[in-house]
């Protein structure tokens, strides 16, 4: 997924950045945007990081998503990110928030639908 200003047309070029990287074999689609998505994506996140009683094969404490240590613009911007002073559930878009961005992004995409299937014949 890639933000959708990328598929903007802005005149610039022939192509838009993102067609750009699709041409070059990137596999981009762009992201769903509408008004208020961002807090949207933000509230979907903090509802992963809180324990999950549901979840299948882990103990009630654990959460929906965790970070490896690998991940280390992750840890270090996601927690350090403020709130902005016009909109409490919102973050202060001026600091660095490409990691949440893509974090969000991904798990827009990533919707989680399983559910339990009993196999027979195996």
């Amino acid at each position: 997924m890639l933000d959708s200003a990328a598929f903007s047309d802005t005149g610039q070029a022939p192509m838009t950045r993102g067609d750009q990287m699709n041409a070059l074999g990137c596999n981009w689609i762009p992201v769903e945007k509408f008004a208020g998505s961002r807090i949207a994506r933000i509230k979907n996140f903090h509802q992963l990081l809180a324990p999950n009683p549901k979840s299948p094969g882990r103990p009630p404490s654990q959460p929906g998503i965790v970070f490896f240590s690998c991940c280390r613009n992750a840890i270090r911007t996601i927690p350090a990110l403020q709130r902005s002073e016009r909109d409490n559930e919102d973050i202060d878009s001026e600091s660095e928030n490409h990691a949440l961005d893509s974090v969000t992004y991904a798990l827009q995409y990533k919707k989680s639908s399983g559910r339990r299937v009993r196999l027979r014949g195996i």
